[in-house]
């Protein structure tokens, strides 16, 4: 599956479900961005100024 990205899945629920983990993973990010920005910088992280986001993730299986 992932090396031909052929991916069938038996319900559209699996998918609203990998959504709103992607959602929760990158409001993470951008919280812990904050945190670090915070800590040095003082700066509002937003999704407009993000820099962590692309090159992060969460080892969550």
């Amino acid at each position: 599956m992932c090396i031909t990205n052929d991916f069938a899945t038996s319900s559209g629920t699996t998918d609203q479900t990998e959504l709103q983990v992607a959602a929760i993973e990158k409001q993470t990010i951008l919280e812990f961005e904050t945190h670090l920005a915070a800590a040095s910088t003082k700066t509002v992280i937003t999704e407009n100024n993000y820099l962590l986001l692309s090159q992060l993730t969460s080892l969550d299986p």
